[in-house]
């Protein structure tokens, strides 16, 4: 480097800083009456896992999501069970195709209405049911701060009606904030075409809805108009991130994702 000054100065911030590969987020999902339930997302490089609170009242243990980009594969854990199961795109699409021909039976002899109404719940997930029109996203024009950064809002209308309102701010406004938008867009090339994703993948289409921009904020209405929660994501910090925090533990053993 031509000027030692500049050079001097760069060094001493790299080696007064240290660099951190990962990164912490909080996401926070509050019902209407305030109860709020809090998981802890790591990412880094195209991965992340998040950690899934069991409920003791439900009788749940607590549990893992892991998404990895190398191959694409989601990896849940159930730390009760002490199992986990590996699913592919491929994986998901025939474990659907199983349990949509299984539905499909157990339906033939059901009446006409209790049929038809099944096939609207499950969307494009059942033989013969239409596949769920992409949702109509249009900006608002309102704008707030979100987590100290400016934040545009997005409605979200599905058949008509409101079913999200989405606040997004640009993902350079937020530490992290370029890296989960990265594994936005890997989450959206793995559910492109997943019939079960039909309804979440909009999400994730970060350039074709949001101008670019990251979701922090989403708030979900019931068909009834009324909101029903509200999904906030923070950036909680940096961290370094050992590379068995996306994997299984190894003592754990290996299940079929849509077995018995």
């Amino acid at each position: 480097m031509r000027n030692p000054v500049i050079g001097a100065a760069i060094a001493a911030v790299l080696t007064a800083a240290p660099a951190f590969a990962g990164h912490i987020f909080e996401v926070e999902r509050t019902s209407p009456d305030g109860e709020t339930l809090t998981n802890s997302m790591r990412l880094e490089d195209g991965k992340f896992v998040m950690e899934e609170p069991g409920d003791p009242q439900l009788g749940t243990a607590d549990s893992q999501v892991i998404f990895r980009n190398d191959p694409a594969r989601l990896i849940s854990v159930d730390h009760g069970a002490r199992t986990y199961n590996v699913m592919t795109p491929e994986d998901l699409e025939a474990g659907m195709a199983s349990m949509r021909a299984m539905m499909d039976e157990a339906l033939q002899n059901a009446p006409p209405e209790q049929r038809e109404a099944m096939r609207q719940a499950m969307g494009g997930a059942m033989p013969g049911a239409e596949a769920p029109d992409a949702p109509a996203i249009e900006p608002t024009g309102r704008t707030r701060r979100v987590s100290g950064a400016q934040a545009r809002q997005y409605e979200v209308r599905k058949d008509g009606r409101r079913s999200h309102l989405v606040w997004a701010v640009a993902p350079g406004a937020i530490t992290g904030g370029r890296e989960l938008a990265d594994l936005y867009g890997e989450m959206a090339v793995f559910a492109d075409g997943m019939s079960m994703m039909a309804n979440v993948g909009w999400m994730y289409d970060l350039e074709g809805n949001f101008d670019g921009r990251l979701p922090l904020v989403v708030e979900e209405f019931g068909e009834d108009g009324e909101l029903d929660a509200t999904t906030r994501i923070t950036a909680a910090g940096e961290t370094d991130i050992p590379a068995s925090a996306f994997e299984p533990p190894e003592d754990y053993s290996e299940v079929e994702a849509f077995g018995p």
